[in-house]
């Protein structure tokens, strides 16, 4: 009888033990799905030791002194700048079909303040349906560009979080007129001395070279405060930047964007390496930097003209 009930009595603790062990499975599961999702939803996992919940950024303005530029060369044969495609905190919605209730003029980005800033959330809000994390105030901040690189992720764009014409056409708030007057481009560059007068798209890549100059990311637009970098080829495709070099200090360069049109005198020419990246740091008064290869048809140097807005 003895026997019997120590029998019982173990054949219940393995039960136990089983029991135990199953419920540590399940738990070795759920952490090694956390590994391979990136999150554990609270929905699946909650209580004591729960992961913390992915929280939306705080918008906030940007420090003046600073921008978001891409450590990469000055290279002319293969400009890239790199993008990081940010996973979407909640499932895209990629339908565009509802009417807009605004349009944009400019081009926007990190530091944008403005209507056509705020008409840019507004539009997300009604794409995305993710009110909760973005603010219409009218400035883009770290949510804003958040939910944009979602929506370039999604509609397989270039994910910089810079709307463009070609972001802004998407979600089908590109006014007409801006269209029909610069295209794609973020504006126009004027340089009487040397004969170019061309639009400028947003990027570096070669892609965006091979079709004209480039507004490096993340540096200031034109008529404001900070640095607009632009480059551009001097002997493949259309030679845009060829001739910088005939450039002296007081000729003229001319932006003309949705904004304005800003009138910047040239201050100095250099020639400098190819890892200078100095070039492109932002600077408290409104100035502009242009660069290309350097001499012609080689990669060693690059040539760089210093501006400074008039006035």
């Amino acid at each position: 009888m003895a026997n019997r009930d120590r029998r019982v009595r173990l054949g219940a603790v393995a039960v136990g033990l089983i029991a135990v062990a199953g419920s540590v499975a399940v738990v070795g599961d759920l952490f090694s799905a956390s590994s391979t999702k990136g999150a554990i939803e609270a929905s699946t996992w909650s209580g004591p030791g729960a992961p913390a919940q992915r929280q939306p950024p705080q918008e906030s303005a940007p420090n003046v002194g600073s921008s978001s530029i891409p450590e990469s060369t000055l290279m002319d044969q293969a400009v890239v700048v790199e993008t990081t495609t940010v996973p979407a905190a909640t499932p895209v919605v990629s339908d565009t079909s509802s009417a807009p209730s605004c349009q944009m003029h400019s081009a926007v980005r990190l530091g944008s303040t403005g209507d056509d800033v705020r008409c840019l959330q507004q539009r997300l809000q009604e794409v995305l349906g993710d009110g909760g994390e973005i603010t219409i105030d009218g400035q883009f901040g770290p949510a804003t560009e958040l939910s944009v690189r979602d929506f370039q992720s999604a509609h397989d764009l270039v994910v910089d979080g810079v709307v463009g014409a070609q972001t802004a056409e998407l979600l089908d708030v590109w006014d007409p007129a801006t269209a029909a007057q610069f295209g794609d481009g973020l504006g126009s560059i004027e340089i009487p001395r040397i004969g170019v007068a061309l639009p400028f798209r947003e990027g570096i890549q070669m892609s965006t070279l091979d079709r004209g100059p480039g507004h490096w990311p993340g540096t200031a637009m034109p008529g404001q405060p900070g640095n607009v970098v632009l480059a551009g080829h001097r002997v493949s495709h259309n030679a845009d930047f060829r001739h910088l070099d005939a450039l002296s200090p007081g000729d003229d360069v001319i932006f003309t964007t949705t904004s304005g049109r800003y009138e910047y005198d040239v201050v100095s020419v250099e020639i400098v390496g190819p890892n200078a990246l100095w070039i492109v740091d932002q600077t408290s008064d409104a100035t502009a930097t242009l660069f290309a290869c350097h001499p012609p048809g080689s990669t060693t140097q690059r040539i760089v003209v210093h501006l400074k807005l008039r006035g």
